[in-house]
């Protein structure tokens, strides 16, 4: 029996792990959009100091 037990568990813990990878891709997703609209923000806020040292040229993320 506990051959039984042990094969019931490792069906759920596998499908558990297949729902983690699937939440774990959602919130890398999230997390990376998050940066990318944080750094935008940045440059938005601070931005003219890095033109200030560019010799007044605007800069981009792009061209950091």
């Amino acid at each position: 029996m506990k051959k039984a037990e042990a094969g019931k568990g490792d069906l759920f813990t596998g499908k558990a792990k297949q729902l983690n990878e699937v939440a774990e891709d959602a919130n890398w997703r999230i997390a990376v959009n998050t940066e990318l609209k944080s750094a935008d923000q940045w440059n938005e806020d601070w931005g003219f100091l890095v033109a200030h040292q560019n010799g007044g040229k605007s800069t981009t993320l792009s061209h950091l």
